[in-house]
């Protein structure tokens, strides 16, 4: 039996009987990142598996034998787990932040060059939205400028920082925590400015108004909070079962 999935050499491999594929499936169901860095990791050890298996082969051993002792020398997932986690944690965390701090930053650029373009707001200034409205729009600029600070910092923290902090599950929760926190409070203060705009949200729910806000808002948003969400749900310990893909012959 081989396996459907793409990307990765190692599960290309056959599953029936074999002692490395089915470390290699446990492991990577212990794991959860990028799929491409998962795999590159992945791959690397699947690697150095078989070397160890051929060398064990060389020695005389059964093909069978030799892929035991080198899963057993390897460590069992629960050991090599969650060094590999850390790792796939940092390039979450750093990729969520990063992007974070461009899709703020975006939408910062954005909002100005939508606020200059009115012409009612270039006539008065926006005196029409109200003091209260005025207020809370500069609230909503401080925040978003807050986050894009904080976004760049943990991007600077989690690639060239890197070596000088220890990764934990409280990190990348943090992370995904914070960023989930400032999109949607983000989302629902930029829901309340537009639709107090008069005539605004009128021209936002049109069809190009739509495929705007789809492109340039929801899609964007919606792509770093799943990301965000995986930095909150990560685990740094196998705590489940894999499922049983693989069995002995």
């Amino acid at each position: 039996m081989r396996l459907l999935e793409r990307g990765g050499r190692w599960k290309t491999g056959e599953t029936r009987g074999s002692h490395v594929t089915r470390y290699m499936f446990e492991l990577n169901h212990a794991l959860r990142g990028p799929a491409r860095v998962k795999n590159d990791m992945l791959d690397e050890l699947y690697d150095g598996l078989n070397d160890e298996v051929e060398a064990h082969r060389a020695a005389g051993l059964p093909h069978r034998e030799a892929e035991r002792l080198a899963v057993e020398s390897c460590g069992s997932v629960r050991e090599v787990a969650p060094d590999l986690q850390k790792e796939l944690s940092f390039v979450d965390c750093r990729r969520t932040a990063w992007l974070l701090f461009f899709l703020v930053a975006l939408h910062i650029l954005i909002a100005e060059f939508a606020w200059q373009q009115d012409p009612v707001a270039a006539a008065d200034g926006g005196n029409r939205l109200g003091a209260g409205y005025l207020v809370f729009a500069e609230i909503v600029d401080y925040f978003q400028f807050v986050v894009v600070v904080v976004a760049l910092g943990a991007a600077v923290v989690f690639g060239k920082g890197g070596r000088y902090i220890r990764m934990t599950a409280r990190i990348s929760r943090f992370t995904g925590a914070f960023t989930l926190f400032a999109l949607l409070l983000k989302s629902a203060s930029a829901v309340m400015l537009v639709s107090l705009v008069p005539g605004m949200l009128q021209g936002l729910m049109s069809l190009p108004g739509l495929a705007q806000q789809l492109i340039l808002w929801v899609i964007p948003t919606c792509y770093v909070m799943r990301l965000a969400w995986r930095c909150l749900t990560v685990r740094m310990f196998p705590v489940t079962a894999a499922p049983v893909l693989c069995t002995d012959s």
